[in-house]
């Protein structure tokens, strides 16, 4: 039941979990396995999907990923803390200082202020990030920019993962994309995209620069896509008009001469 359980909540589209959550609890009638094996469902989620969170007593946001995760605690190394986190209930508790080697706070410090200014001419205010350090020198960087719109039946967001190493200019990089459109209908764009490529340099500024660089090149690459789509695919997909080039108002067709005829003919038989 687990599996099927993950399956469900992990198609869940962008800021809609609580819906699938919701829907699930009713169909299993709350029963008590299901919150046993809904927790690790969720904490997969809320780790895959980089959820935003605030720290108590910190004026930054986090983000919730498999990078940050020690021992079960959660912790984010600018604002040097640790703490537990309720992935049911989205809480967090149990905050505790969190030490950083001074090396790793040296390098995350130099990456940060590039990241914050690439985040703020290219994200809206939505945006949240990490830069998490690793083992053996590798560092790793997400991004996460969430766009909600229920009103307008439309939901958004945008992930990116990349890993390099201190001493090493190579970057490898997963890109996301998951938008959820359902006004009278039903129409997802889910994309996935790997990448490796190096920086000028192992400067935290020519990092930073090339990571812009990826998203950039992505970015033209489905718009190039998205404008075959509309030339092409969805063209053949729409509906022809009639010859008159107007829909037909079927709730008057009785008074047209094609309904009359289609009146008689079934008279006939």
């Amino acid at each position: 039941m687990a599996i099927s359980i993950y399956e469900l909540i992990e198609d869940s589209p962008p800021g809609e979990v609580n819906d699938v959550f919701n829907d699930i609890r009713t169909l299993v009638s709350d029963d008590k396995s299901f919150f046993e094996e809904i927790v690790p469902c969720l904490e997969r989620y809320n780790k895959d999907q980089l959820t935003n969170i605030k720290i108590p007593g910190s004026e930054i946001e986090t983000v919730i990923s498999q990078y940050n995760c020690e021992n079960g605690r959660f912790f984010d190394p600018i604002s040097k803390k640790s703490f537990q986190f309720d992935h049911l209930n989205l809480q967090v508790s149990d905050v505790q200082p969190y030490e950083i080697d001074e090396k790793a706070s040296e390098r995350i410090n130099g990456l940060l202020r590039p990241l914050l200014t690439y985040l703020s001419e290219h994200f809206p205010s939505s945006v949240n990030y990490g830069i998490f350090p690793g083992k053996n020198g590798a560092y790793y960087i997400v991004i996460v920019g969430n766009k909600y719109n229920p009103v307008n039946f439309w939901n958004g967001r945008w992930r990116s993962f990349y890993q390099f190493s201190e001493s090493s200019p190579a970057i490898t990089a997963t890109l996301l994309i998951d938008v959820h459109y359902y006004e009278d209908g039903n129409v997802r764009l889910t994309t996935k995209h790997h990448s490796s490529f190096e920086a000028k340099s192992t400067d935290s500024s020519d990092i930073i620069a090339a990571i812009a660089e990826e998203e950039k090149k992505y970015q033209e690459e489905l718009n190039t896509t998205f404008h075959g789509l509309n030339d092409n695919d969805f063209k053949s997909l729409r509906r022809q008009l009639p010859m008159t080039k107007q829909k037909i108002n079927w709730e008057n067709i009785s008074s047209l001469k094609i309904g009359k005829d289609m009146a008689g003919r079934n008279q006939t038989y």
